[in-house]
């Protein structure tokens, strides 16, 4: 079998492993994954999903689902006000003990609240993903995860997985490689 088919299979296989093993997460993908969510998006929303992505960068997502209510609850239930007048991270670390993703978190939320959320907004609807690298520890890879669970673009996560496969593919890049694997596939399902 040919290395395009057998990518082909590969991403069909993934494709029908995330419909069984992880539904919800899909539906929940695909409920986000709209211009009518992000226009709906609320600030405190933002602030979850913002944290949930760069905390999720480096760790394996069974360690932070078990993780993310207490991270929650210190984070003041992601509310942006709350987390503007937070003047310590300490009990932060003392459920995820990484001081940088915990000072970003305030970092950005005072990013957030002083350019206004209903301006950010307006920013990303004009410039979209790229722009989401203007908050600390969003980064080429983070801008997509980031955007597609804010409901301003659906794309993929370029993530190590991703990595790999396009180097077997031998694709210029991600977006070629999951848009021909998308093409000639016959199941389609977002990833």
């Amino acid at each position: 079998m040919a290395t395009d088919q057998k990518l082909v299979r590969f991403y069909e296989h993934a494709q029908l492993y995330v419909k069984k093993e992880r539904s919800e997460e899909l539906e929940e993908m695909r409920e986000a994954s709209s211009l009518d969510y992000f226009q709906r998006l609320t600030q405190n929303e933002f602030m979850r999903e913002y944290v949930w992505t760069f905390y999720a960068s480096g760790f394996k997502n069974a360690i932070l689902e078990r993780k993310f209510l207490a991270l929650e609850k210190v984070f003041e239930n992601f509310n942006l006000d709350r987390i503007c007048r937070m003047s310590s991270t300490a009990a932060v670390l003392s459920v995820i003990n990484h001081a940088k993703k915990a000072d970003a978190v305030l970092e950005g939320a005072h990013l957030v609240f002083k350019m206004g959320f209903p301006n950010l907004k307006e920013q990303l609807l004009r410039l979209g993903p790229g722009a989401l690298v203007s908050l600390p520890y969003i980064g080429a890879i983070d801008k997509k995860h980031l955007a597609r669970n804010i409901g301003l673009a659906s794309l993929h996560k370029n993530d190590v997985w991703v990595k790999r496969l396009v180097n077997l593919s031998g694709s210029k890049d991600d977006d070629q490689m999951i848009g021909d694997l998308s093409q000639r596939s016959t199941k389609k399902l977002a990833l």
